[in-house]
């Protein structure tokens, strides 16, 4: 038993950074999991489950936005931000912001 665990020990020494150890001791080594793919699913469950943008804007199909990494935004708040910040440089390449 010693030597067949050694065995499996030295197999997925290279995996010991990124594994979520079960149990207590080498008994969950047979069932470890990768961390990164168990906080990842973890962040989806949590992001499917905000309806609303922090704004109060609800998620729907025409006012959600995608970045190319799966990031949703909402598309009102985007727009907003857009005027913002348009004014905001149109006004400081005018000068009307200085006394």
């Amino acid at each position: 038993m010693a030597l067949a665990v050694a065995v499996v020990l030295v197999g997925v020494a290279f995996l010991v950074r990124g594994i979520v150890w079960g149990g207590d001791g080498l008994g969950g080594l047979f069932g470890v999991r990768c961390r990164r793919g168990v906080v990842a699913e973890a962040n989806r469950v949590r992001a499917a489950a905000i309806t609303h943008c922090p704004h109060g804007h609800e998620y729907t199909a025409e006012n959600t936005y995608r970045d190319p990494n799966g990031k949703r935004s909402c598309r009102e708040c985007k727009r907003a931000d857009y005027r913002r910040r348009y004014w905001r440089d149109k006004e400081a390449l005018r000068g009307d912001h200085l006394p």
